[in-house]
């Protein structure tokens, strides 16, 4: 979806783009916010834990730049207590945390499916709500001099 819109997107820790040698290292010291869309459970806990084992943990770890996490799980996992507790350290460190808003796909609800948390329909209004939603963190966390 990103790469739809002209942003570069990396998932990989050892890719290799425009001569960059250690990926982590050069994307968290250049980055002017990091997103983190869709959040998933286990990226939730990596980053709280600070892991370091794949990309996203140890550019997260490797940056000084906000990070914005956009949680996206069905309604059982978002509110799974150590799901929560991990959401809310990471609020804690200092991140920037989208609530999930519930969301209903058509195909699921005609499966009698569970409802789910964040996905697609997270940011209702698409790129531009993304856009506004980063360029506010980002505001924000130049007037409180970080």
């Amino acid at each position: 979806l990103f790469e739809a819109y002209g942003v570069r997107t990396w998932v990989d820790a050892f890719e290799r783009h425009d001569g960059i040698r250690v990926a982590h290292v050069s994307l968290g010291t250049s980055a002017d916010c990091v997103l983190v869309m869709p959040a998933s459970a286990s990226a939730l806990q990596r980053l709280g834990d600070a892991t370091c084992t794949d990309l996203l943990s140890m550019t997260v770890a490797a940056t000084r730049a906000p990070v914005v996490v956009i949680p996206a799980m069905n309604g059982i996992m978002w509110s799974n207590p150590g799901v929560r507790r991990n959401a809310q350290r990471l609020r804690e460190d200092g991140m920037y945390i989208v609530d999930p808003s519930l969301i209903f796909a058509a195909a699921s609800l005609a499966e009698g499916s569970e409802s789910m948390y964040g996905g697609p329909g997270t940011l209702w209004r698409g790129p531009l709500a993304l856009m506004q939603l980063l360029t506010a963190v980002m505001a924000h966390n130049k007037r409180r001099g970080a």
